[in-house]
């Protein structure tokens, strides 16, 4: 799933060690990936325009079952991008999971509201205009949570937030319950203060519809171009085909004046359904594969220091035992220096020279030894204590020694 280049980021030591979808760069097997099913979402596109305008028949228990799915798959994508937002606290990542609540309760209001999904004239609003203007919402919510986290997904919280990340996410939960609850309440309660999207019909749009539906489609336009120079990501590739996925639903609605249970109509629905689950099934599958990366990190993040006590302890070790033989050689030297210094052999001022010289040695590695508080390096300092009085003992006898 992921290159060579994601597996060395995760065993460089300086790298933060939170690692999700939304800071892992896209690899070139991911974009190929991406490139195919785009592909293969417009051949088929392009099969259906000649039969986009026929009817299809009407079947209610479609857009319930349809958009019911869609609702638990955008809720399931809201639920894992809060989980990644506990592990790496970006705000870019709860605005976009903020779009996917959105995105799952105005498709699942929609249904309510639709005519012949739960009710012959919906469970909600008046079974024309309100399933209209809900579908407006559903699709305006969206592309605007995802141009808003394209613009600031590099953003992370540096200073210590004053809440915990919980608290954070029911919070956002809330607000977002609480406008969605707002906008369903206006226009199921006045959907005759809002401008008429379908007069007569369920099926016959009005102009001012038409037009709403190039507003939604410049509104996708819109945040996919923000993407797409800001790609540098994997849930920004996969959003991208997201937003692809939806243009049919628009540019069907803008071309096709029965637009409602024509094949056109059913192809936008079940694009719909594509463009839901692509970055849950994404999210899931990529769920190993990061798990895997956060557990190399930690154990590069445990190795390291590990690693670097131990170099230190055997630096330590080295010093403490080339000590111990310098010691014992310089006690050998200093009473033979002794015996000579009473013989006059040797000149008195290099006996003093070499005793000053060891005993110096001796004062730098007990100095290096005591920074440290580990109770084996107290063992070795209180060791090198004892050879500095054995050689300052020494030191004293060879000055009496050259004095007589």
């Amino acid at each position: 799933m992921f290159n060579r280049q994601s597996w060395e980021t995760a065993q460089d030591p300086g790298h933060d060690l939170p690692i999700v979808a939304a800071s892992m760069p896209a690899t070139p097997t991911q974009r190929k990936l991406a490139l195919i099913v785009i592909a293969i979402l417009a051949s088929v596109a392009v099969l259906l325009v000649p039969v986009a305008a026929q009817p299809a028949g009407r079947l209610d228990v479609f857009i319930a079952v349809i958009q019911t799915v869609i609702c638990v798959a955008d809720l399931l994508t809201a639920v894992l991008l809060f989980s990644e937002y506990a592990v790496e606290r970006r705000p870019a990542i709860l605005v976009l999971a903020s779009g996917y609540i959105a995105s799952g309760s105005f498709a699942f209001l929609q249904t309510l509201a639709f005519p012949g999904a739960y009710g012959p004239n919906g469970v909600i609003g008046d079974g024309l205009n309100t399933p209209a203007w809900l579908f407006v919402l559903w699709h305006t919510s969206f592309p605007l949570a995802v141009g808003i986290y394209a613009l600031k997904k590099d953003v992370v919280e540096t200073a210590r937030p004053p809440r915990s990340p919980i608290a954070r996410i029911v919070m956002t939960i809330g607000c977002v319950l609480i406008a969605i609850a707002a906008f369903a309440w206006i226009v199921a309660t006045f959907p005759s203060h809002l401008p008429i999207l379908y007069a007569t019909s369920v099926t016959q749009q009005t102009l001012f519809a038409s037009n709403i539906n190039i507003f939604l489609w410049l509104c996708g336009f819109t945040a996919l171009v923000i993407l797409f120079t800001h790609r540098r990501t994997i849930l920004g590739l996969w959003l991208m085909v997201t937003l692809l996925a939806w243009m049919p639903n628009f540019l069907v609605a803008i071309f096709v004046t029965n637009v409602r249970f024509s094949v056109g109509w059913y192809a936008g629905r079940g694009y719909a359904l594509i463009a839901s689950c692509t970055l849950l099934t994404v999210l899931l599958t990529s769920s190993r594969s990061i798990s895997s990366l956060r557990s190399v990190c930690r154990l590069n993040r445990f190795r390291t220091p590990v690693i670097t006590s131990f170099t230190r302890w055997l630096a330590l070790a080295a010093d403490a035992t080339a000590l111990r033989a310098s010691s014992r050689l310089g006690l050998a030297a200093l009473s033979q220096f002794s015996a000579a210094a009473q013989d006059a052999a040797i000149p008195a001022s290099g006996c003093l020279i070499s005793c000053a010289m060891a005993e110096v040695a001796a004062s730098t590695l007990i100095s290096r030894l005591a920074r440290s508080r580990r109770s084996s390096t107290i063992v070795f300092a209180r060791r090198a204590c004892s050879m500095i009085d054995d050689v300052s003992s020494t030191v004293s006898s060879v000055q009496l020694a050259i004095s007589a």
